[in-house]
């Protein structure tokens, strides 16, 4: 099986956001038309404060109004100081094993749309639920109180709120990598991004250059996927902002 590796290169001080897996469960009740309303929704934290690597698991049931027709979407959004973790593709099911919805996260955009079916033409008063995990993005003002709002189809939703505290890593270290989101793509390769943290002791470098060796056979770079953004974030020993 061909495997490839996706390497993030960060410069000086930035702290990686790592989400966790998101699913979207199944749909319950009879059918569906139309847009999307929320009918309940929770959050629960890993753990308590949350940091940058923390799973926020948001649980959501909805109802989806009579009167629409297949192809019509509804749009979930998180705010700019959520994320997810990389772009997916899910199956809203109803009991009966039909496909209600195509939920598409894209994670550029931080948005989930929901592309109804013709399973909506058949049915009415679909009630239905989805799950999914985010993570508070590193550069949000620490310590905080991070409300979880979603926009759901241009309505602001709130969900309710996280205690964050950034968590800065090995300030010590010039030299820093990490790994996560190894995924399965159509054509059965495998992907897993990494990143490479430099300098966060700034110490003083001239000239300096990072090199990493693949040592798994089968293994290679992709290409097109290094990203090196260049900025500056201090923190001093209690995770604060400075």
């Amino acid at each position: 099986m061909k495997k490839s590796l996706k390497i993030i290169l960060t410069l000086v001080l930035v702290l990686a956001s790592v989400f966790g897996l998101s699913k979207i469960r199944s749909a319950q009740a009879d059918g569906a038309t139309g847009k999307i309303q929320i009918t309940s929704k929770t959050i629960t934290p890993a753990k308590s404060p949350v940091d940058q690597y923390t799973d926020i698991k948001v649980d959501l049931t909805f109802n989806v109004p009579n009167g629409v027709k297949s192809g019509d979407q509804a749009v979930i959004a998180l705010p700019q100081n959520l994320r997810f973790i990389s772009d997916q593709e899910f199956d809203v099911m109803s009991p009966d094993g039909e496909v209600v919805a195509k939920a598409v996260i894209n994670a550029a955009s931080k948005s989930i749309t929901l592309t109804y079916k013709d399973y909506v033409t058949k049915k009415s008063n679909i009630s239905g639920s989805m799950s999914f995990a985010v993570r508070v993005e590193p550069a949000t003002k620490s310590p905080s109180k991070v409300p979880i709002t979603l926009n759901v189809d241009n309505n602001p939703v709130p969900v309710g709120e996280v205690d964050f505290v950034v968590n800065p890593g090995k300030l010590e270290k010039t030299l820093d990598k990490v790994s996560w989101g190894t995924e399965t793509l159509a054509d059965g390769s495998i992907t897993r991004q990494y990143e490479v943290r430099v300098n966060a002791a700034d110490a003083p470098l001239t000239e300096a250059v990072v090199t990493d060796q693949l040592q798994t056979e089968g293994m290679s770079y992709i290409e097109d996927s290094f990203e090196i953004p260049i900025c500056k974030i201090k923190l001093d020993r209690k995770s604060h902002l400075c």
